[in-house]
């Protein structure tokens, strides 16, 4: 079941890093292409809490446990929280974006 949830955190994070391009190239267009990947967009950064949460609530505690054994436990500990907060947020910026993109504030 672990391997599902690496697969599936990695294609919908795979997809948040293509789509806002693909979304911002076609921003001049005026059409609702680039609406509706902003919609998609917002949505998969949803559900991609999901995935990220089972992972992080059931297989990361004993990683985390041997990376802070290491050598620099205090860069795990600056790199990875900064990145959990990032990814908390992330979803939260996602829909004000998608939000401004089809007010047309973009």
């Amino acid at each position: 079941m672990r391997d599902l949830y690496y697969f599936a955190h990695i294609i919908i994070g795979i997809a948040l890093v293509v789509l806002p391009i693909i979304i911002l190239t076609n921003l001049k267009n005026k059409g609702t292409l680039a609406k509706n990947l902003a919609a998609l967009n917002a949505a998969l950064s949803w559900i991609l809490l999901v995935p990220a949460g089972l992972l992080y609530t059931q297989f990361y505690p004993a990683t985390k446990t041997l990376i802070l054994a290491n050598a620099w436990p205090w860069a795990h500990e600056i790199v990875m929280e900064t990145k959990e907060h990032w990814g908390i947020l992330l979803p939260f910026i996602a829909t004000v974006a998608a939000l401004m993109v089809w007010q047309g504030k973009e």
